[in-house]
């Protein structure tokens, strides 16, 4: 088994996050630079990369930070990686929603429409699991026991409590 702050540990995990920042910089790069290809469904793929790209640099600091994991660091990398797995995964789903509205039902007006709500959601909701989170003071060191070298849900948590904060941060 591998001990989740070794040497091998860390060199994969750096290696999956210098390639999750490449990529999405190349997604930033290229919709910034080809104005004639930018759309919707491209715009929602650079907030994916946004989230995507927040994620990866919140995990590579996570493992490579000083051991300070009872502190503030901890809970503002919990916040940062929590928030940008939430964003991630709903503008995923929006993505999908979207390009079936526009595509397959081909209802471009109410896609259009739909990105505001969108908005609201996608960004809105993953601060308010987060906040509330943080505020119950719920993030911070979890003892390697769900995440691999960086914090997340505190490892001090009731078993019940540790199930519904997985559901709402991560399972859901």
């Amino acid at each position: 088994m591998v001990e989740a702050n070794s040497l091998l540990n860390k060199v994969l995990i750096t290696i999956s996050a210098i390639l999750t920042l490449l990529s999405t910089t190349v997604i930033f790069v290229t919709y910034i630079a080809l104005k004639d290809y930018r759309s919707t469904s491209r715009r929602i793929l650079v907030y994916i990369s946004i989230a995507d790209f927040l994620l990866a640099a919140s995990n590579l600091f996570g493992v490579w930070k000083p051991h300070d994991r009872s502190g503030r660091i901890c809970k503002i990398q919990a916040c940062a990686s929590a928030c940008a797995y939430l964003w991630s995964v709903l503008w995923t789903t929006f993505l999908a929603v979207f390009l079936y509205t526009t595509v397959a039902k081909r209802q471009h007006r109410k896609g259009e429409i739909m990105l505001k709500v969108f908005h609201v959601f996608g960004w809105g909701i993953p601060f308010i699991i987060v906040g509330t989170a943080l505020g119950l003071n719920k993030l911070g060191n979890n003892s390697n026991t769900l995440t691999s070298g960086w914090c997340w849900l505190d490892s001090n948590l009731r078993r019940d409590d540790l199930h519904l904060w997985l559901w709402l941060i991560g399972i859901a």
